[in-house]
């Protein structure tokens, strides 16, 4: 999946006002001419104030509160706050193409798992699947409720051994049932529910001891789980005399 044309634009119009902005104010780069989308621009010199950028983020307040060099309106700058609060810098491995994106983990203990969408080419273009798991370098951005990255990525001339393979892809099978992938990185994580062991369906005889308790008036069928494990999952007595129910 890739950006649309109309964001692909918008993307860039931030994108070289704010490396343009950063230089004019910061000097990195003694000649650059001014980056516009549409028009060849010279790689060099971009990536050099790239680099020093996302080291030093709050030069982005800087670039919004001022917003001396360029012409972004209010919905241009709120993109640019949420890539201030919440863009990630670092290694990935990329695992796996979707339908709807690509999946970057990161290399964390506890490992997060990123949709990333391309910007004009998706990544599945960019990197065939025989060439998975890849290590990359890059930043993730968030942009329009989705995730992309900041144009410029970097491939590790190195492969994974079978082994690590296979601890990658636990630890990717891990991170899936825990979180999930990230698709929004303007919203927090939400915690998966652990997925529930296969159910018997056999119905279960209740003791009649259980019935001489609170005056039970309704047998109901219910479930259990294997008998490795003593729990009763889906239980519902109904009570006499306003004595709460149980379920």
């Amino acid at each position: 999946m890739t950006l649309t044309q109309q964001e692909i634009t918008q993307f860039y119009r931030i994108w070289c006002a704010l490396i343009w902005g950063v230089n004019e104010k910061h000097g990195i780069v003694p000649k650059f001419d001014k980056p516009v989308y549409g028009n060849p621009i010279k790689q060099e010199p971009f990536i050099a104030v790239r680099a020093v950028l996302w080291d030093n983020p709050e030069w982005i307040d800087d670039f919004i509160r001022n917003n001396d060099f360029s012409e972004l309106n209010e919905t241009d700058l709120e993109i640019l706050a949420d890539w201030r609060k919440n863009f990630v810098k670092g290694s990935f491995v990329l695992m796996r193409h979707l339908k709807k994106y690509s999946v970057f983990m990161t290399f964390e203990e506890d490992a997060k798992l990123y949709g990333v969408c391309g910007i004009t080419d998706s990544f599945g273009e960019m990197v065939p699947c025989s060439a998975l798991p890849l290590m990359i370098d890059t930043t993730l951005l968030p942009f329009n409720g989705k995730i992309i990255y900041d144009s410029f990525i970097g491939y590790h001339n190195f492969s994974f051994g079978g082994g690590y393979k296979e601890s990658l892809k636990q630890s990717y099978n891990e991170a899936k049932t825990k979180t999930g992938i990230l698709e929004n990185m303007s919203q927090p994580p939400k915690a998966r529910m652990p997925a529930l062991p296969p159910i018997d369906t056999k119905e279960i005889n209740i003791p009649n001891a259980l019935y001489n308790q609170g005056r039970i008036c309704k047998r109901e069928k219910f479930l259990t789980f294997s008998k490795k494990d003593f729990r009763i999952p889906y239980l519902k007595f109904l009570y006499y005399e306003g004595i709460k129910s149980a379920s």
